[in-house]
């Protein structure tokens, strides 16, 4: 998260390249890892003129050839691990903090204008879906397939979903 003045000019980069010296560490095993989070270092990094034109390079590359939706908005801590990157759905409102670690097929998504917030050293499970202005604690670990619909505790474990039935076919069933 680059420190900006009024004008939006950053003004240390030396968070980034901290930030981003910590990516690439974090995701060693993972050139997919590496190269998605050099480019929204990258992108983050540049100023707001030359964001505009970098913005459509970052989506095709990032969004539609890596199968991640990760805006550049995003708020996100140093040393995020993009564990079997692909499917993943960041919503630009939510905010990742220092260390955490995303599974694939993973959305952090909004619910009533507002997206999950994540502190520090968060370890989200694959195909886990959290939703809403949530907040999910330091050293908190979702479960895989979880569906997150409410705070969860630092160094708490969230497991599970629970599917109702909301209707019944008023046919025969097919099969």
């Amino acid at each position: 998260m680059p420190i900006r003045m009024k004008s939006g000019k950053i003004l240390c980069m030396a968070f980034n390249r901290h930030a981003l010296q910590a990516d690439l560490v974090a995701n060693q095993g993972s050139a997919k890892g590496r190269l998605v989070m050099k480019l929204f270092r990258l992108g983050q990094a540049l100023p707001p003129r030359v964001r505009r034109l970098y913005h459509p390079v970052y989506y095709v590359i990032v969004d539609i050839v890596m199968g991640i939706s990760l805006p550049l908005q995003t708020q996100i801590g140093p040393g995020l691990i993009l564990r079997h990157g692909q499917g993943i759905v960041i919503s630009w409102k939510s905010t990742i903090g220092d260390g955490c670690e995303i599974h694939q097929n993973v959305t952090l998504g909004e619910k009533d204008n507002a997206a999950p917030q994540l502190r520090n050293n968060v370890t989200i499970g694959a195909n886990a879906v959290l939703l809403g202005g949530i907040t999910v604690g330091d050293d908190a670990y979702i479960g895989a397939g979880a569906i997150v619909l409410t705070d969860v505790p630092a160094g708490a474990v969230a497991i599970g979903q629970k599917a109702r039935i909301i209707s019944s076919p008023t046919r025969g069933h097919a099969g």
